[in-house]
């Protein structure tokens, strides 16, 4: 998977019924309501951490994860995110942004790592990819 992992002090994985072991790490997951695997992340094993269940959002395919580093001298909230092609553009974009409005609230720095399932270039053509856009503007823009 990855050749030198001493440069990655997080890893997300957004598919866990491919698990790969990465010594040195603890992976954690989210199981999918769906036959789908779930995300996870890897997290080097001297960090420490939380999983924040009460930032994960409730969305019938859609599977988060989000997780707190306890840095020394700052938190970091890091987020895995997939989203199933199939379902509700306009609900995940509503659930996404109260979840990064509360994070955004405490003065946390944050990553989003996300796989959605949306075609960006469409949004003249649909108003809720331009509605999604809108509301994620800053989001999407440090992912270019």
């Amino acid at each position: 998977m990855f050749k030198n992992t001493r440069y990655y002090s997080a890893v997300g994985n957004q598919e866990t019924s491919i698990i790969a072991t990465l010594p040195g790490y603890n992976f954690i997951k989210e199981n999918s309501q769906t036959q789908a695997g779930g995300v996870g992340a890897y997290i080097k094993n001297n960090l420490k951490y939380l999983q924040r269940r009460d930032l994960q959002f409730k969305m019938y395919g859609c599977e988060n994860i989000w997780l707190e580093i306890l840095g020394k001298r700052q938190k970091i909230i890091i987020g895995i995110v997939y989203r199933h092609p199939q379902y509700n553009i306009d609900e995940f974009s509503q659930l996404l942004s109260e979840t990064i409005t509360k994070i955004a609230k405490n003065n946390y720095a944050y990553y989003v790592l996300d796989y959605i399932n949306i075609n960006l270039l469409n949004a003249t053509n649909d108003s809720r990819i331009q509605q999604y856009i809108d509301n994620h503007a800053v989001l999407i823009a440090t992912l270019l």
